[in-house]
Formats: structure tokens, C-alpha cells, sequence
């Protein structure tokens, strides 16, 4: 019940819709169907975008002593695939012991 409070109160859709309006960020590719979960940043989205990232590094790495590497941001659909196999195999072991 408290959930329906909070979507009523904030209107996520208007929320979102207006920070598309105003290109905090768009779905990429998104005149070709867009991608699910990957988001391309305008002007405002990416300067909000690096001050929540420069708080987050001076809070862990700086305050915490941290390390902070850098991966890639996209997985290969055969690392996915290969996952999802290894995890049934281990439901399935474990099912079985």
C-alpha cells in the first residue's frame, strides 16, 4: 500500500517523460528500437551523471580506501549463455545430492 503511495505522489512516468524532454538521457540507439538498459547521457544527464560518480569516489576511495578499478560495461551474450548452463547444472547437481 505504501508503494502505491509513493507512485501516486511522485508520478514516476511524468518524472521520466520530462527528463527525456529535457535530454538528461535518451534509451540508445533509440531510432532503431532502442536497447534495454543501456542509456545515452545529454548535457545535463552527463554532468549529474559525473557529480554522482566524483561523490561515490571521494566517499569510497578516498574516505574508505577503496580501490577502484574499471571493466567493461557490456557482456558478451556467450558469457551470459554460459552462465545460465553452468547455473542449471549446478541446480540440477544440487537437486540431485
Amino acid at each position: 500500500m505504501a508503494n502505491q503511495d509513493l507512485a501516486k505522489k511522485y508520478k514516476r512516468k511524468e518524472c521520466e517523460n520530462l527528463l527525456k524532454q529535457k535530454f538528461f538521457y535518451t534509451p540508445s540507439f533509440e531510432i532503431y528500437g532502442g536497447v534495454s538498459g543501456l542509456y545515452d547521457y545529454g548535457p545535463l544527464g552527463s554532468q549529474l551523471k559525473s557529480n554522482v560518480e566524483q561523490q561515490w569516489r571521494q566517499h569510497f576511495v578516498l574516505e574508505e580506501d577503496m580501490l577502484e578499478v574499471g571493466c567493461s560495461n557490456l557482456t558478451l551474450d556467450q558469457v551470459l549463455e554460459t552462465s545460465v548452463s553452468i547455473y542449471h547444472l549446478v541446480i540440477f547437481c544440487l537437486g540431485t545430492c
